[in-house]
């Protein structure tokens, strides 16, 4: 029977009391202050990180500019020189924009320059967001464009369901599933290996020039490699390699004469796209 006179019969079975378990405020708070302690200084770590690199971002950009600049000054000089000075100017902000990846420089040329540019810095970085200062249509195929070139970059079939245009979104699957086959990845991609035994050097011969794909041994080789050359764009700016081989430009880049214009718009207004 409990001796109800004991004192530490109450104090051992007080309401809500266990003994042996009262609870040390004191003793809680030296494990929980440290905690605290250190979960404050990781925060202000990664704050002082996160501020040290937007202000490196910050200067690059600017240390970037001031390079664009110093370039512009310089070409305006030689341009002062020109017979067609504004031309020139032009072409100078195209180069430099391109060359530096300033797409903002593109705003200082024409619409149709301005659209150029924009879309190969978009297409040089494989970043759809260069296109926001372009406008309606010019801004969808700048985007489509660079999630192209992504795709390629990537070797990623997602990429290719970005794209708005039907017809430029099976252009992209079906250079990057060529791109697949060639690399020889078919099983990483569920696709079948079979293919890519055989697809590799067909897509090797597929340069553009019909005469390499003549010399393949195989008679269904050499038909397969002549249709590819007409299908096949390695750097998407809408000539195959079979156009490019006819122009004498490169269907590895974009811009072959370097002159801030890519090939195919060169070709559509009756330029020479490799001067």
């Amino acid at each position: 029977m409990a001796d109800l006179s004991n004192q530490q019969f109450y104090e051992y079975n007080a309401p809500g009391e266990m003994p042996g378990k009262k609870f040390d405020f004191s003793r809680t708070l030296k494990i929980i202050i440290p905690i605290l302690i250190i979960v404050v200084f990781i925060v202000a770590v990664v704050a002082v990180i996160n501020i040290i690199q937007n202000n490196r971002t910050a200067q690059d950009l600017q240390d970037l500019q001031d390079s664009a600049d110093t370039m512009i000054d310089r070409a305006t000089a030689d341009c002062s020189k020109a017979d067609d000075p504004e031309l020139c100017q032009s072409r100078a902000f195209v180069e430099v924009a391109r060359e530096t990846g300033l797409a903002a420089m593109c705003e200082q040329v024409n619409e149709d320059a301005k659209r150029s540019c924009v879309t190969s810095i978009a297409f040089d970085q494989a970043n759809p967001n260069v296109c926001r200062i372009l406008t309606a249509d010019d801004k969808q195929k700048c985007e489509d464009l660079a999630w192209l070139s992504a795709a390629q970059r990537n070797v990623n079939l997602e990429n290719c369901e970005k794209i708005s245009d039907e017809s430029t979104q099976t252009s992209c699957e079906t250079n990057v599933i060529q791109m697949i086959q060639t690399l020889g990845k078919c099983d990483s991609y569920n696709i079948d290996e079979s293919l890519c035994e055989s697809y590799s050097a067909i897509y090797d011969a597929a340069t553009g020039d019909p005469a390499v794909c003549r010399a393949l041994d195989d008679s269904a080789a050499v038909n397969a490699c002549l249709d590819l050359i007409t299908t096949v764009d390695q750097d998407f700016d809408g000539l195959s390699a079979f156009d490019e081989f006819l122009l004498g430009t490169s269907d590895t880049n974009i811009d072959s004469d370097g002159d801030g214009f890519d090939d195919a718009t060169e070709y559509i207004n009756n330029f020479d796209p490799t001067l």
